[in-house]
């Protein structure tokens, strides 16, 4: 027999054998209606079963309470359910012969969609109570899906308008860098990232622009620090980037920790690593853990051992701390030009995430 009722499957959980002794009445009448009925004591068989309904499946739940000795007991029950399932729309229909008014109370105190009386229901109320428990459940989940695929068209439309604008200011760089406007060279896209050397030992520091030219780094070299700071202030005026300082940690005059903290004064966001030729590995650590303090990426220890091996780190700073930079870059261009969607599109996705509650 085809159902009249637009339910396509009830979930009877049960603590005991024999439930057709118990709801057999009910159980007849959902077979006589057409309607699948799963029977289980296993939480997670149940919410198996449950899953369907995103696919359009629509379902009750029946709760044999008849095998739960008090209206604690219900309540517990009915609490570990919904915990399980982890469905907030999840109502179940608590069925029992002759249930006390505590039990009735506990029920909709917990949650319940409903209570169904065996001994005082008829037939046709009992198909009402499941026909409206079922399909308002139904509703509420369809309208939950509606509303995650709602969230996913806007954050698609907001990460299209996100990449069309990067490709718009990388556009307007090139453009500029072809007219030699030098003041987008910092967020031109094509550039290398840049990397200063300080260290008033000339040929360590002359050996070290050399290897990471090598590897397609823009590198300069500075021999105290004042002369890198200065040398940051000049580059800043002049639109051009420094994305690492690698910095040995005692220069003539003012210290490498010095150094980094007055060229973070002109660019916050520098990334720098600390070189050291101490030998003494606990004046090493006692230092290295200084530079940490300091919000340095990296330290290492002269002489270099592994040259190849230093390079890559250097390389590895260098890009990420251009790239931090570009992308901070690209969310403050986009603000300016787009604030005013971006504030509705936060407050219609904080709308969506209320609706999905």
């Amino acid at each position: 027999m085809t159902t009249s009722l637009p339910i396509s499957t009830a979930i009877v959980l049960t603590e005991a054998p024999r439930v057709e002794e118990r709801m057999g009445r009910i159980l007849a009448l959902l077979a006589s209606e057409g309607i699948s009925v799963v029977v289980t004591d296993q939480l997670d068989e149940a919410n198996k079963q449950l899953s369907r309904c995103e696919v359009g499946e629509v379902q009750c739940v029946l709760l044999d309470a008849d095998t739960i000795s008090d209206s604690d007991g219900i309540a517990a029950y009915l609490d570990d359910i919904r915990s399980t399932a982890g469905d907030a729309d999840l109502k179940p229909i608590v069925v029992a012969s002759a249930p006390s008014q505590a039990v009735v109370l506990a029920a909709f105190r917990a949650g319940a969609g409903d209570v169904i009386d065996l001994t005082l229901e008829s037939d046709a109320h009992i198909l009402a109570v499941l026909q409206r428990i079922a399909v308002d459940r139904h509703r509420r989940v369809q309208r939950r899906r509606r509303v995650r695929c709602l969230r996913t068209i806007l954050e698609d439309l907001v990460k299209d308008l996100i990449q069309t604008e990067r490709r718009s200011i990388d556009l307007e760089h090139l453009i500029a860098a072809r007219d030699s406007v030098e003041l987008f060279e910092v967020f031109h896209p094509n550039r290398q990232a840049c990397v200063l050397v300080v260290d008033d030992e000339r040929d360590t520091a002359s050996m070290l622009v050399e290897v990471l030219a090598g590897v397609e780094l823009d590198t300069h070299a500075c021999f105290s620090g004042e002369d890198a700071v200065a040398f940051t202030k000049d580059m800043a005026k002049r639109g051009r980037a420094i994305d690492l300082a690698l910095t040995d940690i005692c220069l003539p005059g003012i210290t490498g920790l010095e150094t980094i903290e007055q060229m973070r004064l002109v660019k916050p966001d520098l990334a720098a690593i600390l070189m050291s030729g101490l030998s003494d590995s606990k004046t090493a650590d006692e230092t290295a853990m200084c530079a940490t303090e300091h919000g340095v990426v990296d330290y290492v220890v002269k002489p270099f051992r592994d040259t190849h091996e230093l390079v890559e780190r250097v390389k590895k700073h260098a890009i990420e701390s251009m790239n931090y930079a570009r992308g901070r870059h690209y969310v403050e261009q986009i603000k300016e030009r787009h604030g005013k969607s971006l504030l509705r599109y936060r407050k219609i996705a904080a709308d969506l995430d209320q609706l999905y509650l």
